[in-house]
Formats: structure tokens, sequence, C-alpha cells
């Protein structure tokens, strides 16, 4: 069915016959990047622009990015659910339906079609982006945008609010080092035992994923059922009592699962060490072996979600010029892409 979908939707693009320099694939999202920001800047027919409380979307409320990438994000979240992992643009496809259904839910709440006929347009448009810089942008059209936005508010609060600033630096310096924490497994080739490897498992397991998922599923809630916006506190009230343990434990609950979902156990890491040659120094029995990582997972995906929890309650008891699961994102951003800066 989304086969069938696909070919009515999406542009066929012409397909690429050369390796796309890494500066072209920047400038295409510096592009993409400059439209969608304007395109956040005008507002709807009937409505007023709204300050953006999205922590890990892109959606600015009464303009033409109301929905923004939200429902993109949330798609390349349920879609592993539903579709093969390979399968992008089913995963697209899915992002584009969900941007019409909300689109339509507000518009119905709003009684504003000619602002509903523009979000779906805006949908349509941001469907062909996420194709198009697929292969022909450095990184997703979602990440660029938040990146971008992130940015332009902590240089803001430098002068607005010095100490929003500061903060804002002191975290995210905080999650860099976090990042870079790891626990280190000795392996060795099985054809030669003096030949030894350090394999590194990171504290960070699951890296900020768990906190992510969550805030994608409780804003699309919200902006569906109006009491679930309580579960979104950002600062220091009444409600925080009731947001706090909620995200705690739904954060633990994600993370315990996502290894397993990712294929990310100590019997996956094994077998993927295997087929590299390689195995635990001084080890025989699989079955201990699996054991062994296994426990050193499970140890570091509490450490994760207690550094999560902790730096999103430093968050909230002052909070920086972004929410901290933006910080997450951006930290992670910088150092995905750190190696690729040199764009000439």
């Amino acid at each position: 069915m989304l086969n069938y979908i696909e070919s009515y939707l999406i542009y066929p693009f012409e397909k690429i016959r050369r390796k796309i320099p890494t500066r072209e694939k920047y400038l295409n999202t510096v592009i993409f990047t400059f439209l969608a920001l304007s395109a956040a800047e005008i507002p709807l027919v009937g409505t007023m622009k709204k300050e953006n409380l999205s922590e890990v979307t892109f959606k600015v409320s009464g303009t033409l990015m109301q929905l923004g990438t939200q429902p993109f994000v949330f798609a390349s979240m349920v879609a592993p659910l539903l579709l093969d992992q390979d399968n992008e643009q089913g995963t697209n496809i899915i992002g584009f339906i969900i941007s019409i259904f909300m689109a339509l839910q507000w518009g119905i709440a709003e009684y504003n079609w000619v602002a509903t006929v523009q979000l779906c347009f805006v949908a349509y448009l941001l469907l062909q982006s996420e194709v198009y810089l697929k292969e022909r942008g450095a990184i997703s059209p979602s990440t660029a945008l938040i990146f971008a936005n992130a940015s332009k508010r902590i240089i803001l609060s430098l002068f607005v609010d010095p100490l929003s600033f500061i903060w804002a630096i002191v975290l995210m310096i905080s999650v860099a080092w976090i990042e870079n924490i790891n626990i280190t497994v000795p392996l060795t080739h099985t054809r030669s035992r003096m030949q030894t490897i350090s394999m590194e498992l990171p504290v960070m397991y699951n890296s900020t994923t768990a906190l992510i998922m969550y805030y994608t599923f409780i804003e699309i809630l919200s902006s569906i059922w109006t009491p679930a916006q309580i579960l979104l506190s950002r600062n220091i009230s009444r409600d925080t009592f009731i947001t706090a343990p909620i995200l705690y434990i739904c954060v633990y609950f994600i993370n315990s699962k996502l290894a397993s979902f990712n294929n990310q156990t100590g019997k996956d890491m094994i077998q993927r060490w295997k087929k590299q040659k390689l195995t635990l120094k001084g080890w025989r029995d699989p079955k201990k072996m699996y054991k062994y990582v296994q426990n050193i997972i499970d140890r570091n995906v509490k450490w994760n979600t207690i550094f999560i929890c902790g730096l999103w309650t430093l968050g909230i008891l002052y909070r920086p010029s972004v929410g901290i699961t933006t910080l997450f994102i951006l930290v992670g951003t910088i150092k995905r892409n750190r190696p690729t800066w040199q764009l000439f």
C-alpha cells in the first residue's frame, strides 16, 4: 500500500550517478534550512506566530511550519515497528500521512480550512525535501533545523540573558564529556592470540535516544490531547512533581528495551565480533561471554539513564537558553560531523 502511495507522491528525482562532494551536501542542507526558517516567519492565514516550544523537532506554531518536522521524526520512531529497517521511503510516507492527519485535526479545532490546505502543501514539500536530502544532504532536515534554531537562540541569549547562556555552555560541556566515557573490553584475534584490540562500549550506550523518543511521543500526544501538556513541564512548578517521575520511569523503560530492538545486546556483540575473527581475551564459553558483555551493557544502560535524568533535572532547576534535550541533539550533531567541517 505504501509503495502504491509512494509512486504518486514522491517526485522521481534523478538517480545519483556520482559521488556528491561534502561541500555540495552542506550547500544543499544550508539552502533547505534557510528556506524552512523563512517559512517559519510566515504566518498562516488567520493566525499569529507563537513561541516554538518543541524540544526534539522543529516547529513554530502559527506559521507555515506549524507542524514542521515533528510528524516525520515521529514516523522514524514508529516505522521500524511496521516496516523493514531499510524502507526509508515508507518512513517518509508515514510521516506525510501523519502530517495530513494532524493538519486536518488542527483545521477542525480551529475552523481554518485555508490554513489547513497550507499545512498540507508544506507537508508535501517537506516530504520531497526528506527524500532529496537523504543522499544529497549532510544531515537530516530535522536535525539541521533544530541545530540552526537552537544555535540562534543560544547566541541571542548571550546578549539577553548571559547567565542562561553560560549555563547552556556548561551543560553542553557536561554532555560532551559524558558522551566520551567508555568501558574497555579486551579482545583478541581468534587466529593470532598475540594480536589484541580494545573495544570500547560507551557508558551512554543508547546515547539520548530514549529521551528524544519520550519527548517526541509526548509532544505528538499533547498536540492531539491538550491535558498531556502537563508532561512537558520545563520549569519548576507543581506539574514537575508529576512530570519528573513519569519521565524517569519512561526513559529507563525505553533505554532497557533499545539494545534488544537495535540488535545491540551482549549476544549480538559477541556474534558480530566473531564474524570479525575476534573474541574476548581469556574466555572460551560463548554463554559466559554473552553474560559478561550483557552485564556491562546493562550497567551502562543504568548509568545512561542516570546521566540523562540528572542533566534533565539540572535543566529544570535552572533553564538554559534551550532545552536540555535540544542540547543533547546539538552535541550529538557536532560530534558526528566534526571530521567533515572542512568544506573547501
